[in-house]
């Protein structure tokens, strides 16, 4: 047989444009959809030339296609569809990625190296997640880290991935290896000696991969790869600080058993646990704390036979075990309880003035401005529910709805829209839109009962707190044209399809909603507080704050058919996308600009 590679030929509803790229499994071409149901890139995956005669390699192309079609992360290329040509060779289709290798990319724009290392962290928050759901990338490097046009980072090529199975249940003996598919420079001893695959293998290709985006150089420049490594003799370079350079020597260990042991210990002992760091950095930590606690309780919930307690990140990590997490997150910390909930953030206790102070700027119901005292830490969500997170909530109950509002010059009830197809090209990176306050909260009651934990919807005093961060300011960015780097707002992009809109002078390349997380942080690690979809509160709607309450809990008092929203969107008038603006519908209205967040109680 031959290998389906001809410009024009037909792939399934897609057309193959040009070749991308040749890999030890397969080929990858750019492909566009050819049945006029909808223009569409992708990148399809085609077994290569001889592979598909191997039984074991065809079982080994199958199992990629399980792994991507399981892993659900906004910084992970995402699986789209998948089957066999008419000749019987397998095919991914896969998100098409238009971007740079990371290194290139950063070169190209001569990326400071705070920036470089929020790419970096990124990356890292992905390897994690994949960790904690048994897959080891096993070839990381920046080949296979592409970086889009808007500054999203990618983790591709999981053909050389593998489930993560450090022992069988019924022999307890470990996992059969699989062929070499690597590249020597990233590789770790283990790996080319083609021993059983480790996440510290992933942790060891992580630090080549800092190394070269900070550096510009490997930190090993033997010419035999598979020379010995020794990180004594390694010089620490100019651009890296000694707690840099004596992370990254302990991530690239010669011996597993002196390795790094995780992905999130690595970013601790990089960044300086404790220490006086950077937000940026910061952030990226407590992002990297996530797959301690995230596995922990996914073992917790998930048993698997094993000799090593259940509290250890993994297995086969035994001879290096972490701390054991505390039962719950302190301030700052990030977590998940379950491997699909929201990724949480616990904030401390605080206070600050809500509302706005009386002046030419302030609307009615933003006043009068009065003091908020929080006094109870709680986990906010680092980034709104996304469309994949809903997605286990309706597959668990069955709960549908349709009639959701769009727009398309003018704002309609389309009784055929749901939060599935709210926008086009949507994606479950997307934040789940067309849900009203009441779907919102029968979520929050689904994962609560499947948590034993309490998550709701925050009250517009903790949304307010949580959107602030600590300051005093409206928005986080100081000039009209830097609005773009820190939210998705009415802008130039959407000015060029909605004409006499009025806009912000910047353009993020969004006209309605963008995946979570494609824009900055506030100070507190949060993403996406202002605009891109507006997000409901737990208050009844009231025309101003008199009365309200100053201890952080909802407005009960006042309309409560009419629930309050915060943040702005997309759509929103520009002026009106900042931290004290509120807005209300119906608690049964639904709107492609609308979304949600939760908070999860603390115990106090």
């Amino acid at each position: 047989m031959r290998q389906v590679s001809a410009k024009g030929q037909r792939i399934g509803p897609f057309r193959l444009v040009r070749l991308l790229s040749e890999g030890g499994m397969g080929a990858v071409y750019l492909a566009e959809r050819a049945d006029d149901e909808y223009t569409q890139q992708v990148a399809i995956k085609l077994m290569r030339t001889g592979l598909g005669q191997d039984p074991a390699m065809l079982r080994r192309f199958r199992t990629e296609r399980q792994i991507l079609a399981d892993l659900n992360h906004p910084y992970i290329a995402r699986l789209l569809d998948g089957g066999s040509t008419p000749e019987g060779w397998p095919y991914l289709v896969m998100e098409f990625i238009d971007g740079s290798p990371i290194d290139q990319y950063c070169a190209a724009h001569q990326l400071s190296i705070d920036d470089r290392l929020q790419l970096f962290l990124k990356v890292c928050a992905a390897v994690e997640y994949a960790h904690l759901n048994h897959v080891i990338h096993r070839d990381l490097k920046p080949a296979n880290i592409l970086v889009s046009k808007n500054g999203t980072p990618k983790l591709l090529d999981f053909g050389i991935a593998k489930l993560w199975e450090p022992e069988s249940a019924e022999s307890g003996t470990p996992a059969h290896r699989t062929g070499r598919f690597m590249t020597p420079a990233y590789a770790s001893p283990e790996m080319l000696e083609n021993d059983v695959p480790d996440p510290r293998d992933d942790v060891y290709a992580l630090a080549c991969v800092a190394w070269k985006l900070i550096t510009g150089k490997l930190p090993f420049k033997a010419k035999d790869p598979s020379a010995a490594r020794n990180v004594a003799q390694l010089a620490c370079p100019r651009e890296l600080s000694r707690r840099e350079f004596r992370a990254l020597c302990h991530a690239l260990q010669f011996e597993r058993e002196k390795r790094t042991p995780s992905a999130r210990q690595f970013l601790l002992e990089f960044s300086g646990a404790g220490s006086k760091v950077s937000w940026p950095v910061a952030a990226g930590i407590v992002v990297s704390m996530t797959a301690l606690i995230a596995a922990a309780a996914f073992f917790a919930l998930h048993p698997v036979p094993q000799k090593t307690p259940a509290s250890s990140v993994a297995p086969a990590v035994a001879t290096a075990p972490l701390p054991t997490a505390p039962l719950e997150p302190a301030p700052g910390q990030v977590f998940r309880d379950c491997p699909t909930c929201p990724l949480m953030k616990v904030l401390a206790a605080g206070d600050f003035q809500q509302g706005t102070p009386a002046g030419a700027d302030a609307l009615a119901f933003e006043m009068p401005q009065h003091k908020v005292t929080i006094t109870h830490a709680f986990a906010a969500g680092v980034y709104d529910v996304t469309v994949g997170e809903y997605s286990e909530f309706v597959a668990a109950t069955g709960v549908g709805a349709n009639n959701c509002a769009t727009y398309d010059g003018t704002w309609r009830v389309n009784p055929t829209v749901t939060w599935r197809n709210a926008i086009e090209s949507q994606t479950s990176s997307h934040p789940v839109s067309c849900v009203s306050w009441h779907d919102a909260k029968d979520y929050a009651a689904w994962l609560s009962h499947n948590t034993h934990q309490v998550y709701r919807l925050p009250s517009a005093s903790e949304w307010e707190y949580a959107a602030r961060a600590g300051s005093a300011a409206q928005v986080p960015w100081t000039t009209p044209a830097e609005a773009c780097a820190y939210a998705n707002v009415a802008d130039q992009t959407a000015a060029q399809h909605y004409h006499g809109w009025t806009v912000l002078p910047c353009a993020d390349e969004f006209v309605q909603s963008a995946p979570v997380g494609s824009f900055k942080a506030n100070a507190f690690g949060l993403y996406d507080m202002l605009g891109n979809v507006f997000q409901w509160t737990e208050d009844c709607w009231t025309d101003n704050y008199q009365g309200a309450p100053t201890d952080g809990s909802a407005q009960s008092a006042g309309d409560c058919t009419q629930h309050e929203l915060r943040g702005g969107s997309w759509f929103t008038q520009p002026d009106f996308v900042r931290n004290s603006y509120r807005n209300r519908f119906d608690g049964n209205y639904r709107s492609s600009s609308i979304g949600f967040r939760l908070i999860r109680e603390m115990p106090q």
